[in-house]
C-alpha cells in the first residue's frame, strides 16, 4: 500500500467521524441552536430533514478546507429568515425550509443553500434544514370610495384603514405611509386605487375602482319673460339662456340661431312662448340627397348664376351621397343654360343622426283692460220651491272689430308670360266689388288683395308677354266700441246659466251659493306685416314655387281652408328677381295655429346682389279670449216651516256574540212640514241604561220624511260580548257631536231610550281548510282551523291522512306518498268541544328528481374527455346551462373542457324543479422526466435526460447543468460533475406543474 493511498483513507474516515458527528445529537444542538432568533418575529423548528415544498432559489454557497460547522451555514440561512436576504415572491405569512448541501471533492468541503416554501416532511441524511414559520399577527387592509361613481370633475372621498400594519403605501394616492386616512380623489376617468399595508406579519393588500362617467352633453334652455302680464299691445320682453346648445330657434320670434339673447314683442293676446335649442356644434349629421330641379327664365346678359336660390348655399363638388351637417338643410348647383336660362339641382341634408334638442317656454298673459266680473243673489231667503235670481256685471276685457277696405294704389307692370301670372303672384284676387271703405266681410285686418286691369283671355298658353295695370287693396281692422261677455253658471244644487241674468228654484233647504265665469273674446283683430306667434300648430299647407298648386284665390283661401275658428294662419311668400326686376323664382308657405298672438315682422329686405325677398304675413281668424271667475258677495238660506224628528225603541231585544245581527228604530217627523231631503241617523252602544261607556256604532240613512209620516232605520251589528248591552238610535245626527242638517222646532229630543238587549254567548263551531290544494312530496302544505262561538280560549288537535297530528290552530305537514290527503280538527273551548272534517283535501303528486354524474371526473387538458351521464324520475324534461340535453329526462354526452368545469342539471315536470351537479377536473399536463442508464454516475460520466408532456400545456422548461430548452418533449446527455438536480416544469392557463430528478454521484473507491 502506497503513502497516497493511505493519507486518502485516513482523510476518509476523519471525515466520515465528522458527517457521524453532524448527523448525531451533538451535530444536532450545534447546528440548530444558534443563532437565536427573537421570538417576536418568528421561530426557528429544526430536524435533520429534507425541504420538500416548491423551489424558490438558490442561496449561494460556502466552503473550506475542513469538514463546516454548524454556524458558519446558520449564520448565512438567518440572513434569510430574518428577512435581511429573503426574495421579492417571499410571502408572509408562511413556512419557509432553507436546505443545505453539502459535497466534497478531494479537498475541500463545500455547502450549498436553497429556499423552499413549505415545510420539511420527510427525514434524509446529508441535508440540513432550518424551518420558519412567522407567527406574527398578519395585518389586514381594507379601501372604499364614496361614492363609488362620479361625473368627471367631481370627487370621491378615498378611505383606507388597517389593523397590525406599522405602514400603507397607496398606489394612485399617497397616504404618508400612515396605516388609515381619507383623501379625496377627482380623476378625469375610471381609475383603479390600491393600498398595501406591511407589518410583523407580513405584508397585505386592498384595491378598489372609481367609475368616473363623462357629463352630460344634453342642450338645457331657459326662456322668461318680464313682465308675464301685459295689456293687449303693451311690451314685454323674452330672454333665453342655454348651455351645451349651438344654436337655439323659435317659430314666435326671430333668435338669430343665437344660444342666448333676448326680444321685446308686443302681443295682443295671452300667449305662451316656446324656444328650441339643438345641442352639438356640427348639428345633425347625415348625406346629401338630390330631391328637385328647377328651370328659371332670367333675361340676358346673366350678371351671377347666384341670383337663382340666392339665399341657399352651393353644394359641395358631386354632392350626392356625400355626408352633411345641419343646418343647413339645403344647397343648389346651378348652371346656365341655353336662353340665359338657369338650371337648380337641389340637394337636401338627410339627417341620419340629429343633435338632441330641448324647449323651454315663457307664458304672456295679455288684455286690452282687466277683465272683472261680480255676481250676487236676491233674495237671500226663501222658502222651498221659491225663486231665486242670481245676477252678474263684468267690465274690461278684449273687445271685437269692424274692418274696411283699403286703397293701395295701381302699378304698371307685367301682367303675364306664356300664360303665367307672374305680376305680384303672391297677392290674390280681390272679390267683386272691392272699393275704397267697403266693409271686407270676413276678411282681416292686413289682408291683401288685387285687380288686375287686362282681359284674362290675353294670358293664354303660349301667348306673347303683356304689360298692364294692378290695383292693391288691404283690409284695415278698427276697434268695436265695447266687449263682448259670455258667462257660465255654476254653484249649490246644480246652479247653471249662461246669461248674466239667471233664476232657480230649490228644493232643498240649506245654504246656497253661486259663482260666474265670465269670457271676453275678441275675434279677426290681425293686421298687415305681422305673424303667428306661439299657439299650437294645427297644420301645413307645405311650400309651393313659381305657383305650383297655388289657389288662384290667393294667401286667404288657403288660410281659410287649414285654419280652424279661432286659430291665427300666417302666409310666407319670398320672392326672387331678376337682374331686369321679373320673378324668378316664388315660394309660399301657410300655417295655422290655435292660441297664437301677432308679432311684427319686417316685410321687405334686400340682399346683396340686387335681389329682393318679399314676406308678407296675414292673420287669419285670430280669437283673443280672455276669463275670469268671481264667487258670488251673498249666499241664499233656503229653509221650511220647521219638522220635529225623534227616534223609538230598538227592536229585537236579543242577540248572540260576535254574530252580526240588523237591529231597527222607527223615525217619526212630529212636525209640519216635511224634512225635504235625506238625513243621517246614528246607531249607539252602552253599557248600562244611563248612557255609560257610550260608542258610536253606525249610521243609516232616512229619506224625504213627509209631515206627521215615519221611516225605520236599520244597523247591523255584532255585540263583542255576552251579556246586557243597551242600545239606541238617534235621529239627524252622525255622531255624537254632530249637529244634523235638518232644522227642527226640538233639537233636543232626537234619540231614543237606551234599550236593554240581552246578548248570549255564541255555540262553538269551527271550519278547516288546507292550502295549497295540490302540491308535491316534502313540499310545505298547511292546515288552518278557523273556529267560532264557544265560552273561552281554543285549543286544537289535528287528525287525518299519513299521520296529520298538531295542536296549534295551524300546521305544516310534509307528504312523503302520493295521493288525496284530507284532515280534521278537534276544537275544544270550555266545556264544548267540536269535531270538523277539512272542507277541502290536498292532491299530493311526485317531485321530480335529477342525478348527474361524470366519468371520468377528471382528466388532462388536451389528451382526454369525460362522460356526462344524468337521469331523473317523475320529470318531462331535463335542461343545463353547459351542456345540451335535447329536453330528455336521462342520457349520456362526451364533454371536452379545457379547464375545471362544474356541470349543471335542472329537470322539470313543469310545476317542480330538481337539480343535480356534477365537476369535471382538468389537470394541466401529465409530465415524463427520467434519466439514463440511471439516476447515480460516476463523477465527469455522461448520463441522458429525457422528458415529454401529454396534453396541451401553453409553455414547458426543462432546466438543470448543463441543460435548458422549452422543448415538449426531447432527450440530451450531460457530462455530471456533481449531483445536479433537473426539473422539468409545465404551464397551461396559468397553472404550473413540475416534476425533478436527481442524478448522484457514485463514490470512486480505491484499494490499499
Amino acid at each position: 500500500m502506497n503513502s497516497a493511498t493511505y493519507r486518502w483513507q485516513i482523510k476518509t474516515l476523519i471525515y466520515s467521524l465528522i458527517i457521524l458527528t453532524i448527523l448525531g445529537m451533538s451535530a444536532t444542538s450545534n447546528a440548530y441552536s444558534y443563532p437565536n432568533p427573537p421570538t417576536e418575529n418568528g421561530a426557528i423548528t429544526t430536524a435533520n430533514t429534507k425541504c420538500t415544498g416548491s423551489y424558490i432559489g438558490s442561496l449561494g454557497s460556502d466552503g473550506s478546507d475542513a469538514p463546516p460547522s454548524a454556524p458558519s451555514w446558520s449564520i448565512l440561512a438567518w440572513g434569510f429568515l430574518d428577512g435581511s436576504l429573503l426574495p421579492s415572491n417571499y410571502n408572509n405569512p408562511g413556512s419557509y425550509c432553507i436546505q443545505a448541501t453539502r459535497f466534497s471533492n478531494s479537498s475541500t468541503w463545500n455547502i450549498s443553500y436553497a429556499l423552499y416554501s413549505g415545510s420539511a416532511t420527510a427525514s434524509q441524511s446529508g441535508r440540513y434544514t432550518l424551518t420558519y414559520t412567522n407567527t406574527a399577527t398578519p395585518p389586514t387592509a381594507s379601501i372604499s370610495l364614496s361614492p363609488s361613481t362620479i361625473t368627471s370633475g367631481n370627487s370621491s372621498a378615498l378611505t383606507w384603514s388597517s389593523t397590525n400594519a406599522s405602514t400603507c403605501t397607496g398606489t394612485g394616492f399617497a397616504t404618508g405611509n400612515n396605516t388609515a386616512g381619507t383623501v379625496s380623489v377627482s380623476p378625469s376617468q375610471t381609475s383603479n386605487y390600491s393600498v398595501s399595508c406591511t407589518g410583523a406579519g407580513g405584508t397585505v393588500s386592498a384595491s378598489a375602482t372609481l367609475t368616473v362617467t363623462a357629463p352630460s352633453s344634453s342642450p338645457t334652455v331657459s326662456l322668461t319673460a318680464s313682465p308675464s302680464t301685459i295689456t293687449a299691445g303693451g311690451s314685454t320682453t323674452l330672454s333665453w339662456t342655454s348651455s351645451n346648445a349651438s344654436y337655439c330657434s323659435s317659430t314666435q320670434f326671430d333668435t338669430i340661431g343665437a344660444t342666448s339673447g333676448s326680444v321685446t314683442i308686443t302681443p295682443n293676446a295671452s300667449t305662451n312662448y316656446t324656444v328650441t335649442c339643438t345641442g352639438s356644434s356640427s348639428g345633425g349629421t347625415g348625406t346629401w340627397q338630390y330631391y328637385q330641379s328647377d328651370y328659371s327664365d332670367l333675361s340676358c346678359p346673366v350678371s351671377s348664376n347666384n341670383n337663382v336660390y340666392s339665399a341657399v348655399p352651393d353644394c359641395p363638388a358631386s354632392p350626392q351621397g356625400k355626408s352633411c351637417t345641419s343646418p343647413p338643410s339645403t344647397c343648389k348647383i346651378n348652371t346656365i343654360g341655353p336662353g340665359c336660362g338657369i338650371t337648380t339641382e337641389l340637394y337636401s341634408c338627410q339627417v341620419t343622426s340629429p343633435p338632441p334638442s330641448v324647449s323651454g317656454s315663457a307664458y304672456v298673459t295679455a288684455s286690452n283692460s282687466p277683465l272683472t266680473a261680480s255676481c250676487m243673489a236676491s233674495p237671500t231667503s226663501v222658502y222651498k220651491e221659491e225663486t231665486v235670481t242670481w245676477s252678474s256685471s263684468a267690465s274690461g276685457g278684449d273687445t271685437p272689430g269692424t274692418s274696411k277696405w283699403k286703397y293701395l294704389g295701381v302699378a304698371n307692370t307685367k301682367i303675364c308670360t306664356g300664360g303665367s301670372n307672374s305680376a305680384m303672384i303672391q297677392v290674390p284676387v280681390c272679390p267683386d266689388s272691392t272699393a275704397d271703405g267697403v266693409g271686407p266681410t270676413g276678411y282681416d285686418d292686413g289682408y291683401r288683395c288685387k285687380v288686375h286691369g287686362y282681359d284674362a283671355s290675353d294670358c293664354d298658353a303660349g301667348g306673347p308677354t303683356i304689360y298692364g295695370n294692378v290695383q292693391t287693396f288691404e283690409s284695415q281692422v278698427t276697434s268695436g266700441s265695447a266687449p263682448v261677455y259670455s258667462y257660465s253658471w255654476s254653484g249649490t244644487d246644480g246652479l247653471s246659466g249662461i246669461s248674466a241674468l239667471i233664476s232657480k228654484t230649490y228644493s232643498t233647504t240649506g245654504t246656497k251659493t253661486g259663482s260666474v265665469t265670465v269670457t271676453t273674446t275678441s275675434t279677426t283683430n290681425l293686421q298687415s306685416n305681422k305673424q303667428c306667434s306661439g299657439g299650437t300648430l294645427i297644420d301645413s299647407a307645405g311650400t309651393t314655387e313659381d305657383g305650383v298648386v297655388y289657389s288662384s284665390s290667393g294667401d286667404r283661401a288657403m288660410c281659410d281652408s287649414i285654419t280652424p275658428a279661432g286659430g291665427c294662419c300666417s302666409t310666407y311668400v319670398r320672392e326672387v328677381l331678376s337682374s331686369g326686376g321679373q320673378p324668378v323664382n316664388t315660394y309660399y308657405q301657410w300655417t295655422s295655429y290655435s292660441g297664437a298672438s301677432l308679432v311684427t315682422k319686417d316685410s321687405y329686405s334686400t340682399v346683396s346682389g340686387g335681389n329682393t325677398n318679399n314676406h308678407y304675413y296675414s292673420g287669419g281668424f285670430k280669437t283673443n279670449s280672455t276669463s275670469t271667475t268671481a264667487s258670488c258677495s251673498n249666499s241664499v238660506e233656503v229653509s221650511v216651516v220647521l219638522s220635529d224628528l225623534t227616534a223609538g225603541a230598538i227592536s229585537p231585544t236579543s242577540a248572540v256574540a260576535n254574530v252580526a245581527k240588523t237591529f231597527s228604530a222607527t223615525i217619526t217627523n212630529a212636525g209640519n212640514p216635511a224634512t225635504g231631503g235625506e238625513f243621517t241617523n246614528l246607531f249607539q252602544r252602552a253599557t248600562s241604561s244611563s248612557g255609560a261607556n257610550t260608542v258610536d256604532i253606525g249610521t243609516d240613512t232616512s229619506p224625504n220624511t213627509s209631515a206627521n209620516g215615519s221611516d225605520i232605520t236599520t244597523f247591523s251589528y255584532a255585540f263583542p260580548s255576552a251579556g246586557t248591552w243597551y242600545m239606541r238610535a238617534c235621529a239627524d245626527k252622525n255622531s255624537s257631536t254632530g249637529s244634523g242638517i235638518i232644522n227642527e222646532s226640538n233639537e233636543t229630543n232626537n234619540c231614543g231610550a237606551w234599550t236593554a238587549v240581552i246578548v248570549s254567548s255564541p255555540p262553538l263551531s269551527t271550519s278547516c281548510a288546507v292550502t295549497p290544494t295540490s302540491g308535491y312530496t316534502n313540499d310545505n302544505i298547511t292546515w288552518t282551523a278557523t273556529p267560532s262561538g264557544g265560552t273561552g280560549s281554543y285549543t286544537y288537535s289535528w287528525s287525518g291522512t299519513d299521520g296529520l297530528s298538531g295542536t296549534t290552530q295551524s300546521v305544516v305537514k310534509q307528504y312523503t306518498s302520493t295521493g288525496t290527503k284530507t284532515g280534521s280538527i278537534t276544537v275544544t273551548s270550555g266545556a264544548s268541544s267540536v269535531t270538523q272534517s277539512c272542507s277541502n283535501s290536498v292532491s299530493i303528486a311526485a317531485s321530480p328528481t335529477a342525478l348527474l354524474s361524470a366519468s371520468p371526473s377528471s382528466i388532462i387538458r388536451g389528451s382526454g374527455s369525460s362522460q356526462l351521464t344524468w337521469s331523473s324520475t317523475n320529470a318531462t324534461s331535463c335542461t343545463s346551462t353547459k351542456f345540451a340535453t335535447a329536453g330528455q329526462t336521462s342520457g349520456a354526452v362526451s364533454v371536452t373542457p379545457t379547464s375545471t368545469t362544474n356541470y349543471d342539471l335542472t329537470c322539470t315536470n313543469a310545476s317542480k324543479n330538481a337539480y343535480s351537479s356534477a365537476t369535471v377536473t382538468v389537470y394541466v399536463a401529465d409530465l415524463t422526466l427520467t434519466v439514463s442508464p440511471n439516476t447515480s454516475v460516476r463523477r465527469n460520466n455522461p448520463a441522458t435526460v429525457n422528458w415529454s408532456v401529454s396534453g396541451s400545456p401553453d409553455s414547458c422548461l426543462i432546466s438543470g447543468p448543463g441543460l435548458s430548452s422549452t422543448a415538449f418533449a426531447g432527450s440530451q446527455s450531460v457530462i455530471v460533475g456533481q449531483e445536479s438536480t433537473y426539473t422539468f416544469s409545465c404551464t397551461a392557463g396559468g397553472i404550473t406543474t413540475s416534476k425533478s430528478v436527481t442524478i448522484r454521484l457514485t463514490p470512486a473507491f480505491e484499494e490499499f
